[in-house]
């Protein structure tokens, strides 16, 4: 019991870990400084691998991924659970971060995961911070501003008392602002079809209130792991900020979502387009181009300028049904 009391004591503390900040007794921002320097080198690093794509991307992914999986297995044997229990934690461990791993690899450098020639055939860079990682971002951004300005009830106050609903719609509304932004831009995942209609602003805004619900319960769930275990944080390795899972929690959610509805069916061959099959970009850009056999890319090129010929191609490659499906009709 005594052993319980001081896991839940350890676990309320940590709820105030990354989600506000303390402050010293005369006013100022603990640790305001190495945090900033932590922030600061953890955005070069990850932006720099997201810039380059290709192999720097597949081998930042594959490091933070094998990180995350040593701070879950850190957690999981603290947790006091039974020799098959924490077989089933690291099983699930396994496929919950190495899935979320594949889509990040897969979202950046295309469905081939590593690079063909020396090309890639995923989203750009700016495609992949502005349509799958800002709107993570900025569910974070609004949750804390909305949670701090306005307050209100809590969410679940036993896993993390500084949640509360204010903040889950201010994360939301945030992240609303990039995908609708991105739809409007014509943009990104956004991109296909082009243009914009009042469906696909209602989709945009749909979108962006689900990806605040994924995000903040992943981060839910890390809570709770690191309650079951007495643990504040996942781990140190990151000076003023914890561990590696403590920053990417809501990014883990997010991505293995996408790896559930998007990436593992086309892995099944469930995709009426198979991914796999094609040699360069010039080939599947005149695949498409010419309609060939493949009724997923028939008419999606026609009246596009080059530019926006290569994105079909290159959105017809990914292997999304629905990206295809819509495109390929108009």
């Amino acid at each position: 019991m005594t052993l319980h009391k001081e896991k839940d004591a350890m676990a309320d503390a940590s709820e105030t870990d990354h989600d506000v900040v303390v402050h010293d007794p005369n006013g100022r921002t603990k640790d305001l400084g190495i945090r900033l320097i932590s922030a600061v080198a953890m955005a070069l690093f990850a932006g720099s691998a997201l810039w380059l794509g290709g192999w720097f991307w597949l081998g930042f992914v594959a490091l933070v991924a094998g990180i995350v999986l040593w701070e879950w297995n850190r957690m999981v044997s603290r947790s006091n659970a039974s020799p098959l229990g924490e077989v089933i934690w690291l099983f699930f461990g396994a496929v919950y971060v190495s899935g979320a791993a594949i889509a990040m690899i897969w979202v950046r450098n295309g469905p081939q995961m590593a690079p063909v020639n020396g090309l890639t055939y995923g989203y750009t860079d700016l495609e992949t911070l502005v349509g799958f990682i800002l709107p993570v971002i900025a569910v974070d951004a609004g949750a804390y501003f909305a949670g701090r300005g306005i307050g209100g009830p809590k969410i679940a106050p036993k896993l993390s008392p500084s949640k509360t609903w204010a903040g889950l719609i201010g994360g939301g509304l945030a992240a609303c602002v990039i995908t609708v932004g991105s739809e409007l831009w014509d943009f990104g995942p956004a991109a296909f079809p082009p243009g914009y209609t009042t469906t696909s602003i209602l989709f945009a805004v749909l979108s962006g209130f689900l990806i605040a619900v994924i995000a903040q319960a992943g981060d839910f769930f890390e809570s709770w792991m690191k309650r079951r275990a007495g643990m504040k944080d996942s781990s140190t390795l990151i000076p003023g900020h914890g561990g590696v899972f403590d920053r990417v929690d809501g990014f883990l959610a997010v991505f293995f979502v996408i790896f559930v509805v998007a990436v593992a069916p086309s892995l099944l061959g469930k995709a009426h387009y198979d991914a796999f099959d094609y040699h360069s970009g010039s080939d599947r850009l005149n695949r498409c181009i010419d309609a060939g056999p493949d009724p997923m890319c028939s008419g999606a090129m026609a009246g596009r300028s080059v530019d926006r010929q290569f994105e079909r191609s290159r959105a017809c490659g990914f292997g999304s049904r629905v990206w295809c499906q819509i495109g390929g009709g108009g």
